[in-house]
């Protein structure tokens, strides 16, 4: 059914609990005291991923163990899974409805799923030597099926759960609220040209208070415009030509691309994935949990949906937990991001904290900022008069990164007012950079050249194996 023996890991990060997966499954079937865990992939290498986990309970017969097509099969009598099977787990085709979308995939080549163990929760996977119908679950151990040609690398999905965005995600990521009502639908803007850096933004409508159970996506759009900094030009019956937004002083703004309007997208599982809409904005019945999207960008296909995870602009929590060192004393905080790439070597990136104010200072300049981590941590610099910065060295783990400027011979120098969503070439320096808390600077070493390329916004790329987020998780294929 696939290619036995492979095995397939999480390089180097811990391994995944059990508590993890009980609470990655999108839906449970059974009863008894003991659980397995079944993971359906309807990746076909061509389309969209869609990854559920499921639980499935047993053992009040007493029984130890559940066979892997046992466990599809209880999936299937309790939940909206439906599967085919041509005779001793040789599974055809997968179906799923979630949210009112069905996924259907029928194995791509060979005819059938492959199918997976796990018996770590699913920190690693082994393709499996007996097939569904032969392979003996016992508490705890995990089961994946995987649409897509059983070519070499072939991977199984990862135990991080469904890419069913639970809607408890896209609230979070919502950057501005408008309308009331016990009803919640989400708005995504992606700005991307496909020119410049894309920024994203998530923004939620509440509804319903008039008993109204769906709002279209362009009564959503207009409760935003209503309600917060978000403005937009309508040509008409939901062609959208412009759509304008200031987030913290900085104005975000774009028209239509080709053609002139902005194309507009529908999601029913909480922006994890989007059809291009057929009825547009004004038609489109959004109902509690829906997501619509904007996207400016060339209508050609395929086009690209907007961001399914929300805004790009990082929440400070996020960036704060990429810090890799923290200096200073203070109430206020500011980001400093360092990025050793040279063009032509792998990047080294890391993020760093300096805390300030204890003096009653409410601001800082980028240079003052690196001048607090060269005293408290491994980072050193040489600055060539006003902020000219021409060496940064900094010892991590052991490694020591030291680089001078490119072309020309110093950092280029740049500046961010979302924790590092997007940044600006610095029209004032480091010296001249006014850094209120909360902000952020980029160090860039490679040439000035534009469009200049600014520092990861998502801090260092060298993480320690142990801060590694189970979400974040890569996949290294081992013998």
């Amino acid at each position: 059914m696939a290619l036995a023996g492979a095995v397939l890991a999480p390089a180097g990060a811990g391994a995944t609990t059990r508590a993890e997966l009980e609470a990655d499954a999108i839906k449970w079937a059974g009863t008894g005291p003991r659980a397995v865990f079944v993971v359906v992939d309807f990746h076909d290498s061509v389309s969209a991923r869609a990854e559920f986990v499921f639980g499935v309970r047993f053992g009040d017969d007493s029984s130890t163990t559940i066979s892997g097509l046992q466990a599809l099969q209880a999936l299937g009598d309790e939940t909206t899974l439906e599967f085919t099977d041509e005779g001793g787990g040789f599974i055809t085709r997968i179906a799923y409805t979630h949210k009112g979308r069905t996924y259907e995939g029928g194995g791509d080549y060979p005819p059938w799923w492959s199918y997976w163990e796990s018996s770590d929760f699913g920190t690693t996977y082994v393709s499996s030597w007996t097939g569904s119908a032969g392979h003996i679950m016992r508490d705890g151990d995990a089961a994946g099926w995987l649409n897509t040609r059983v070519l070499w690398p072939d991977m199984p999905s990862p135990p991080n759960g469904p890419r069913v965005t639970p809607r408890s995600s896209l609230r979070e990521d919502a950057i501005a609220w408008a309308g009331s009502g016990p009803r919640e639908a989400f708005v995504v803007v992606d700005f991307d040209d496909s020119t410049t850096q894309s920024a994203e933004f998530a923004f939620g409508a509440r509804f319903g208070e008039d008993s109204s159970t769906t709002i279209t996506g362009l009564q959503a759009l207009e409760l935003l415009k209503d309600e917060t900094a978000l403005d937009f030009v309508d040509a008409g019956g939901g062609y959208i030509t412009s759509i304008t937004y200031t987030h913290k002083g900085r104005r975000f703004e774009k028209g239509g691309d080709y053609p002139p309007w902005w194309s507009y997208w529908e999601s029913a599982d909480c922006g994890m994935s989007y059809v291009m809409s057929a009825t547009g904005a004004a038609g489109h019945q959004m109902s509690d949990g829906s997501a619509g999207g904007w996207l400016n960008t060339r209508i050609l296909w395929p086009a690209t949906p907007p961001s399914p995870n929300g805004p790009r602009v990082t929440p400070r929590s996020s960036i704060e937990e990429d810090v890799i060192e923290w200096a200073g004393s203070g109430p206020d905080t500011v980001f400093i991001v360092v990025d050793f790439d040279d063009s032509s070597t792998r990047s080294a990136e890391f993020a760093f904290g300096v805390r300030f104010g204890e003096d009653g200072a409410t601001t800082m300049s980028g240079l003052q900022a690196l001048g607090v981590l060269a005293e408290d941590t491994a980072l050193t610099f040489v600055d060539a008069g006003g902020g000219f910065i021409t060496t940064i060295t900094y010892t991590f783990a052991g490694r020591t990164y030291a680089k001078g400027g490119d072309y020309p011979p110093w950092w280029s120098y740049w500046e961010s007012d979302d924790y590092g969503a997007s940044y600006v070439s610095s029209a004032t320096g480091a010296a001249g950079h006014v850094m209120m808390d909360g902000d952020t600077a980029g160090w860039l070493n490679t040439r000035v050249l534009w469009p200049g390329t600014p520092p990861s916004p998502n801090g260092p790329r060298i993480t320690p194996w142990d801060r590694r987020p189970a979400t974040a998780r890569r996949w290294s294929l081992y013998w």
